[in-house]
């Protein structure tokens, strides 16, 4: 679901009325033809102008209430064209559409009112301006409203402006919330996972690698006891070939099948290699899983238990305290003791005085020691806390080592440097000149994990250092099918198709019918485009290939997509509009409309929106 930088296409036209003075008086000196020619220009304009979608205020409905009562009903908004508007005797701006304050003035009651529908124009008046700059907070207040009913035009607004950071602080996340909101898309999309479950994902994700390494290990293995067991039949044979050929004295056929032996041993060499390299590879990856399993179970013990000292260090700071409180009520009531005696009008006991003092300084003497080992559990308190926040934010290290261990599991590559192959969603076909019985191809496989294989149609190739190859492809009749397979060193596969035709054999392809889209068949209506190609300007620079462009997407959404097609080429404003409002009254909100538009445009500078401008645009 995204937004189009371009609007809908407000056609600009406009008639001054010293031009209007100035070519009726050449009219008349030009005779009667030119006048009607005129005055049907000026009509068709008009007529035009009844096509533009406006805001309509429709009569009130005039309602019965029982037997004697009869009311007129509030007023009613919609968006219809002029001239619906006017057969419905409704009420619309005629000249003074672009005025900030007549569109709000149609809206603006229906929207405080709570509708959703009115909200959701209130807030495109506010993003789109319409003559004025954009107020984009204003627009976001009242899409959130809307969006608040769960409209999905509200929705999809709201996301825009989120995307984009206009009005509100830019949040991807957010957008995302809406455009899925809208589009009816239940659940969420975890975009940040957050530390605590970067180890986690780390092991999942090893654990599912060390998986395929071992399915392709499996393969590996089986691959290389079938090729074992070719290969030494084929060895066999060709050794009894070669001796036969010793026998009988052809030195050059004896050559040819030691070079052959060579070849199926070296084959069978290197296949015994790849094997030993990919149980290196699974072993290496059970003994990082192993370690890392390791780390995050001695981690989670370590954790806790620096978790549990510093909760016992806090509760013994918390008795600590109460104890010291509690001594110092008792110091203090022995302090006040201490000097009543002394302070007494009768004769004080000298031992009570001295009994007193004794208890009064070995009180003192516990309150500082309490007050010192406060002291040191805070100090260890504190020593906890660190070490928990260390503990805490290892998995965040984790997570961000993640990306680099990401890039190295990321699969091979295959790049054709010879010949040129264009990527397109069928398979690709490469036409080789005539009389050729092989063509060579190079190309350059790249491997973050290391390259474990890479076949030509399943025939092992040799790799230089930078990654480059060159193989020769025997080409046959029609088409010569080539595939590549890469395999890397953690089992992930890349895999590249193309087929390889002679000029000579190429045969124009009998037409068939089109194909039918998928989503005809998932209850998603029908297709319908409007292609518009402008070329050929009455007032304006002539264009080359609107024509022509115009004409080829038409026809490949027609052909090719099963789409409904109406083509308009140099179109006046008067056909644009009047397509524009036929397709109002036939496509559904089921159904699916693209708008192709090649030509003129003129971008506002007030709002930055698109215009398009018909053949017959002043400027």
């Amino acid at each position: 679901m995204t937004r189009s930088p371009f609007a809908c296409p407000c056609l600009r036209q406009s008639l001054t009325v010293a031009g209007a003075i100035i070519i009726s008086l050449v009219c008349q000196s030009a005779g009667l033809a030119a006048p009607n020619a005129m005055v049907a220009v000026i009509d068709d304009r008009q007529n035009a102008d009844r096509l533009l979608v406006v805001d309509c205020m429709l009569p009130g409905q005039v309602r019965q209430l029982g037997t004697g009562i009869t009311y007129m009903a509030p007023r009613r908004a919609i968006k219809t064209t002029g001239s619906e508007c006017a057969i419905r005797g409704g009420e619309y701006v005629a000249y003074d559409r672009s005025n900030y304050a007549t569109a709000l003035k149609v809206w603006l009651p229906s929207a405080q009112g709570g509708d959703k529908v009115a909200q959701t124009n209130v807030g495109e008046i506010y993003e789109k301006g319409l003559g004025t700059a954009p107020d984009y907070a204003n627009a976001a207040l009242w899409y959130q409203k809307a969006a608040d009913q769960g409209y999905p035009r509200a929705l999809i607004n709201l996301g825009f402006l989120y995307e984009q950071g206009l009005g509100v602080s830019k949040d991807q996340a957010n957008a995302l919330k809406l455009y899925r909101k809208a589009a009816g898309i239940e659940g969420s999309i975890n975009l940040d996972a957050g530390p605590a479950t970067a180890s986690k994902q780390e092991l999942d994700s090893l654990r599912k690698e060390l998986e395929r390494t071992r399915q392709e290990l499996e393969k590996a293995r089986r691959a290389l006891d079938e090729e074992r067991l070719k290969s030494s039949q084929e060895i066999e044979r060709l050794t009894q070939k070669k001796l036969q050929a010793a026998a009988a004295g052809n030195t050059e056929e004896t050559r040819r099948l030691e070079s052959l032996l060579k070849e199926r041993e070296a084959e069978l060499e290197k296949r015994r290699t790849q094997v030993a390299q990919s149980e290196q590879a699974n072993e290496d990856f059970k003994a990082r899983l192993a370690r890392l399993e390791g780390e995050s179970a001695s981690l989670r013990q370590e954790l806790e238990t620096a978790r549990r000292q510093l909760a016992q260090s806090q509760r013994d700071i918390e008795d600590k305290k109460n104890a010291a409180a509690e001594a110092q009520r008792k110091l203090d009531a022995m302090q006040s003791e201490l000097a009543r005696q002394k302070n007494a009008a009768a004769p004080a006991d000298p031992a009570r005085i001295k009994a007193l003092e004794a208890e009064l300084e070995k009180s003192r003497t516990e309150f500082t020691r309490q007050k010192q080992d406060i002291s040191r559990l805070e100090t260890d308190v504190t020593g906890y806390k660190e070490k928990v926040s260390k503990l805490e934010l290892r998995p965040e290290a984790l997570k961000q080592q993640a990306p680099r261990q990401l890039v190295a599991m990321t699969p091979p590559s295959i790049q054709i440097i010879d010949p040129q192959i264009v990527l397109t969603r069928d398979t690709a076909t490469v036409k080789v000149r005539s009389g050729v019985g092989a063509r060579s191809i190079v190309g350059r496989v790249t491997a973050a994990a290391g390259l474990l294989s890479f076949t030509a149609n399943d025939v092992l190739q040799d790799i230089d250092g930078d990654g480059m190859f060159k193989t020769s492809v025997d080409l046959g009749a029609g088409k010569t099918r080539v595939t590549m397979v890469a395999v890397d060193r953690q089992g992930k596969r890349a895999a590249l198709e193309f087929f390889l035709e002679s000029d000579a054999a190429v045969i124009k392809p009998v037409a068939t019918a089109p194909p039918r889209l998928a989503g005809q068949n998932l209850g998603l209506g029908k297709y319908y485009a409007l292609v518009i190609g402008n070329q050929k300007y009455q007032k304006l620079a002539r264009l080359n290939t609107p024509e022509a462009d115009a004409s080829d997407i038409a026809a490949l959404l027609k052909d090719r997509y099963g789409f409904t097609v109406t083509l308009l080429l140099n179109a006046t404003r008067w056909q644009i509009m009047e397509e524009l409002n036929k397709l109002r009254s036939v496509v559904t909100e089921k159904d699916n409309l693209l708008v192709y538009y090649a030509g003129h445009g003129q971008i506002d500078r007030v709002n930055s929106l698109a215009n398009w401008l018909p053949i017959d645009a002043d400027s």
